[in-house]
């Protein structure tokens, strides 16, 4: 008799433990996926569409700056965990272009902090801007590295 409590025993400790695990996801899927607004009418700025791509060596960034016109108008900072975007709009944008009225004033700028998935090399970073599409390569920071013994 004894070896059947263990056993329901087990079966509620595995199912408890994929309900946790569960819940884990479903707020990791609510937190990122979650709808925001991509403005900010106090600074009146638009956050950029933006992804983050990890390779071996290297983070790639690539943004979406419409109505950027020139790469002198594209400001970036990185740390080794964070990468800042800022970028002058050519012609303000206004809620009326989208057919929306508010009494606002236009956006006048791109602005948006990346949070990067690992320490980067923030001095070997490379940026690229061409038809409204910003790149930026950097590579990974090297934690440590195997030593051949010869």
């Amino acid at each position: 008799m004894k070896r059947k409590k263990d056993i329901f025993k087990e079966i509620d400790e595995l199912i408890s433990s994929v309900k946790e695990r569960f819940d884990e996801i479903f707020e990791k899927v609510e937190r990122e996926f979650t709808a925001k607004p991509l403005f900010n009418v106090e600074k009146c700025c638009l956050e950029p569409l933006v992804e983050v791509h990890e390779t071996e060596d290297e983070v790639i960034v690539t943004a979406d700056l419409p109505f950027v016109r020139s790469k002198r108008n594209i400001d970036l900072y990185i740390g080794e965990k964070h990468l800042e975007i800022k970028a002058s709009i050519d012609k303000p944008i206004t809620f009326d272009d989208w057919d929306v009225l508010h009494k606002h004033p236009p956006f006048k700028f791109f602005y948006k902090v990346v949070d990067l998935p690992t320490e980067v090399e923030a001095r070997e970073a490379k940026a690229y801007f061409r038809n409204g599409i910003l790149k930026i390569v950097i590579p990974k920071k090297i934690r440590g590295f195997k030593i051949h013994i010869k």
